[in-house]
């Protein structure tokens, strides 16, 4: 069986992120964390700011890592353009 240990978490800043980081640490996992906004609290083990559009941070964002739970989301209601 794999053993998972490095997870990337995106959209860690969001309501969800937030919540699911004490969790995921509880479990003894290594979260790196990765969000447009910046993530406040201090519990993530890394983070890394930025838009998952911009190729080169999300190779940079794999790197190492095991499991990608993808909790970001682009709402329509947050005045984003089409194009985002």
């Amino acid at each position: 069986m794999l053993e998972m240990n490095r997870i990337l978490l995106t959209g860690c800043s969001g309501y969800i992120g937030r919540t699911f980081v004490p969790y995921l640490k509880q479990q003894g996992y290594f979260v790196l964390g990765c969000d447009r906004r910046p993530y406040e609290a201090t519990n993530l083990d890394d983070f890394i700011q930025g838009d998952l559009f911009d190729n080169a941070l999300l190779h940079r964002s794999v790197d190492g890592i095991d499991t990608v739970i993808h909790l970001a989301a682009a709402k329509d209601d947050w005045g984003l353009s089409e194009a985002e």
